[in-house]
């Protein structure tokens, strides 16, 4: 009886994703992390370069290697996933061997 009693009483997250999301632009800011450093990375890397680009999608953080294979600037698209500019905390080109 007791244990059910305490499910009862369970902490609810009512704002399902707004800690996570206050947490991501908190890193933002002091990283200093801004939409023109990042849109100079992705001038630097060439259409079809392989990349690996860590982004935020939905209250997560999304790491992806794969082709760039289109860009512009509002978004990227590597592979076959679209990335709007402004959820992407890093992007670099991997070397390949």
């Amino acid at each position: 009886m007791q244990s059910s009693r305490a499910k009862l009483f369970m902490p609810f997250d009512a704002m399902k994703g707004l800690s996570s999301a206050l947490k991501r632009e908190e890193e933002l800011h002091e990283k200093g992390i801004n939409n023109y450093d990042i849109k100079k990375d992705i001038n630097n890397i060439n259409i079809n370069s392989k990349v690996y680009i860590r982004y935020y999608y939905e209250f997560e953080t999304l790491e992806l290697i794969g082709l760039l294979r289109e860009k512009n600037n509002n978004y990227i698209v590597v592979s076959n996933t679209k990335i709007n500019i402004e959820d992407i905390d890093e992007i670099k080109k991997v070397e390949t061997k």
